[in-house]
């Protein structure tokens, strides 16, 4: 990690709801420009970032439980949400490319569902503090999976 840009701790701060969507706005100037224009949120980033950032379930939980701490707002999330989704720094662990497209699917999609759920409440529903939580019953089920396919789980 050392040899990383230094906006890259700043993205995992934020991943885990430790930094705000100005801090990387502010760690990116020059880097990514962000707008949002009537109800449109967008990234450029014409030279691509210079780091990648493995999402696991485990990493979303920090700002789920920000929220229903009420430290974070429904505002707050779908940005988080809608950033993690548009910078291409944000991956699954290569540890899922191995594995056969149906279950690599079935292991990643549910991750990437939520976050898109989060990221658009105009489309799939406001975020709601039940939902909130039954988000992350689901983020600990599948960490369960993540971890057996990382070979973090005891077998």
């Amino acid at each position: 990690m050392s040899n990383e840009a230094p906006y890259c701790e700043v993205l995992r701060a934020f991943v885990a709801g430790e930094a705000s969507f100005q801090d990387v706005e502010a760690a990116l100037t020059g880097v990514a420009s962000f707008t949002y224009t009537t109800g449109v949120f967008s990234v450029r980033t014409p030279h691509g970032l210079d780091c990648r950032i493995e999402l696991q379930p485990k990493y979303l939980r920090p700002m789920l439980e920000r929220y229903l701490a009420f430290q974070a707002d429904e505002e707050a999330v779908s940005v988080w949400a809608t950033v993690i989704r548009l910078l291409d720094c944000f991956s699954n662990p290569p540890a899922l490319d191995s594995l056969p497209d149906a279950e690599a699917d079935s292991i990643r999609d549910p991750l990437w569902d939520l976050l898109s759920d989060l990221s658009s409440p105009g489309v799939f529903g406001r975020i709601t503090r039940p939902g909130v939580e039954e988000a992350l019953e689901e983020l600990a089920q599948q960490q369960k999976r993540y971890d057996r396919v990382l070979g973090l789980a005891p077998t």
